[in-house]
């Protein structure tokens, strides 16, 4: 009789302690977001493309080449030690012959607080390199909207006009071109096509180009 009441009360003990066990937190399913149809036609170029632009007061050449192309991903964040999002990401770096400039362009999605997924907003970062040092850092955001701006240590950066084929941007203060304004025309599919020196008059007209497929 003991035995058996025994018996009863082990298994009572078993059933209400694993009753009470809290359910185990099911995986999260990382959400993969890709980079915005917009943000690649004006901003990613593959190596091999190039663009030569002529200067309207001085007639010289501005020859801009693709150094380096990468399509990566980006995972972040961990929720509970659980990766929550993959996104897409590229860099390409051009060179320009005319200051010896580098540029290299990068977006990455920021990271939206919980309740998740992401909302399809990316800064896109635009740094210029001279002789492995940082000049100047901008950064562009998407979605596009007119004059929105951002601001770093060094300049203003304004969306001025944003249309289905065109995107101006201005540069109050750029430091590659003696501190003037700079105005910065993208064509989809094309990138600058037109750079406007404010306080020189001055022109940077595309000539010739091609965009590696």
């Amino acid at each position: 009789m003991k035995i058996y009441i025994l018996s009863i009360l082990l298994l009572l003990f078993t059933i209400s302690h694993y009753s009470c066990k809290p359910e185990p937190t099911p995986p999260i399913e990382p959400v993969f977001t890709a980079l915005p149809k917009d943000i690649k036609d004006y901003c990613m170029f593959k190596y091999g493309s190039y663009w030569i632009y002529q200067d309207s007061v001085s007639g010289v050449y501005d020859t801009v080449t693709v150094q380096s192309y990468k399509v990566d991903t980006v995972n972040y964040p961990l929720i509970d030690g659980q990766l929550v999002g993959i996104n897409e990401t590229f860099s390409v770096t051009t060179y320009h012959s005319f200051d010896g400039y580098t540029e290299t362009i990068s977006p990455f999605a920021i990271p939206p607080p919980p309740p998740y997924p992401y909302n399809n907003t990316f800064n896109i970062y635009l740094t210029r390199i001279k002789s492995s040092q940082v000049k100047s850092c901008y950064i562009m955001i998407y979605p596009f909207q007119e004059n929105q701006q951002t601001i770093s240590t060094e300049d203003t950066l304004t969306l001025l006009s944003s249309s289905s084929m065109m995107i101006v941007y201005s540069n109050k203060s750029h430091k590659g071109f003696n501190n003037s304004e700079v105005l910065n025309f993208y064509e989809r599919n094309k990138g600058i096509i037109r750079r406007e020196v404010k306080k020189a008059n001055q022109v940077w007209k595309l000539i010739d180009f091609h965009i590696n497929q």
